[in-house]
């Protein structure tokens, strides 16, 4: 629980800082935005105020001072500048070209209503330009020309009052003076986006990692409790095989003499009794006995067959009792693997004898062989009643069983033996069949 807590809280906090340093690269996105803007302005603004200085101090006065000035300005941030009229016409224009796109109606109204600088972002084609359009009254009554000297104070000077509130100046602002900020913006979104990544590839590897040494550790207290297991099984198997043979052959003569039928049916079940701890014993001992496999090459269709032939079964239809089962057999059968033929065969024989025992009175059994990547998984599938979900990671453990007369030690010694070649074993579904499925993968040439 300590342990759940702990991992929990470390996500909180790689979520939290994740968080953190995404709200960081959006307030650069927005910082930049406004400095671009704060920048362009200010550069419109200083611009407009050289221009009304420009008019004030040329020897020509009204409409004249405004074209000689517009047409002698000069500034590498300013794209294009020009001076719109009262009529809303273009007075005075820094190139004969008209400003790309129009100056808009409804920007030259809002200037003319509120008496305030207006400002947009304009995009045309590949060209991206900051758009101002500053009343001349706005700049004249914040920046009042000079007081006249006394010999000329009955000179009018020039755009004052109702004069310089007929005149806007418009001037396209090169953005191309603030890439640098949307370069920093960029550089460190891109540097957040990258932390981000880091950081959430670093907790799962994290997690990745201790979900592994758990896997591990449990594995191998698994292996070590099954190691003590193993000892114990032989020798109680040891201890109990001498009793049981003695007591099976006594029972074994006793039902050679003539005897009541009461009596004899009751020496049957001891009988019946005594064969079925003498299987468990003979389990016990094939479990805890380390495999001596004696690798050769054989072909896995081969090894079916073996396995089928000591669970009395063969390819195609067969009479078990009461139950009609019938083995199909398809597929990649014909590879060539390397393994100890005996114990693969009895390997194989307790994953049939698994399907045997679950298929219903019209059974079926399909062996399949698919090759892939230097390997061959062998499907053993049925239409018995399956495998439940909370049971499949239990079902290779000793002496579990779902049967009633089982001793659950049939698929346990398979693994076992399987595992000792290298192989995998998974109980799955089968979706053909609607039973189980038990896939066996082992490495085969080619």
């Amino acid at each position: 629980m300590e342990e759940q807590k702990r991992k929990g809280r470390g996500g909180l906090a790689i979520f939290l800082l994740s968080a953190f340093l995404g709200l960081s690269a959006l307030s650069s996105y927005l910082v930049a935005t406004v400095a671009e803007k704060d920048r362009f302005m200010a550069v419109a603004v200083q611009s407009a105020i050289f221009l009304l200085n420009q008019v004030r101090s040329g020897q020509e006065r009204g409409r004249r001072a405004i074209r000689s000035a517009v047409e002698q300005f000069q500034s590498e941030a300013i794209l294009w500048v020009g001076v719109i009229g009262p009529l809303g016409r273009l007075v005075a224009s820094s190139g004969s070209r008209p400003p790309d796109p129009p100056v808009s109606h409804e920007a030259l109204d809002f200037v003319r209503s509120k008496k305030e600088i207006y400002s947009e972002i304009l995009t045309t084609g590949s060209n991206r330009v900051f758009r101002v359009i500053i009343p001349f009254e706005r700049i004249h009554r914040r920046f009042p020309p000079p007081p006249l000297p006394p010999r000329l104070e009955t000179e009018p000077p020039p755009l004052l009052g109702f004069e310089a509130s007929q005149f806007l100046v418009v001037m396209d602002v090169d953005t191309k003076e603030g890439k640098w900020l949307w370069t920093w913006a960029f550089t460190q979104s891109v540097a957040t986006v990258v932390a981000i990544v880091f950081l959430w590839v670093w907790w799962f590897r994290t997690k990745r990692q201790e979900k592994m040494i758990a896997q591990l550790e449990q594995k191998q207290r698994e292996q070590e409790s099954l190691a003590k297991l193993g000892e114990m099984s032989a020798v109680l198997a040891h201890e109990i095989r001498n009793p049981l043979g003695s007591m099976k052959g006594n029972v074994q003569i006793i039902m050679e003499k003539q005897l009541d039928e009461g009596v004899r049916k009751r020496l049957q079940i001891v009988l019946d009794n005594v064969q079925r701890i003498e299987r468990l014993t003979k389990g016990l001992l094939d479990y805890a006995r380390p495999p001596q496999i004696r690798k050769r090459k054989v072909r896995v269709k081969d090894v079916v067959a073996s396995a089928l032939d000591m669970a009395g079964l063969k390819e195609g239809e067969n009479q078990m009792g009461e139950k009609t089962i019938v083995v199909a057999l398809e597929g990649a059968m014909d590879e060539m693997v390397e393994v100890g033929y005996e114990e693969m065969t009895r390997a194989f024989m307790n994953i049939v004898e698994n399907a045997k025992d679950a298929v219903p009175e019209k059974g079926e059994l399909k062996i399949s062989g698919k090759k892939e990547k230097g390997q061959v998984k062998v499907l053993f599938e049925d239409n018995g009643h399956g495998i439940q979900s909370e049971v499949i990671e239990k079902l290779f453990h000793p002496f579990f069983t779902t049967k009633a007369k089982g001793v659950g030690l049939g698929l346990a010694i398979a693994r076992k033996i399987i595992n000792a070649h290298g192989g995998e074993i998974k109980a799955l579904p089968s979706h053909k069949l609607g039973g189980a499925c038990f896939e066996v993968t082992l490495r085969c040439e080619g």
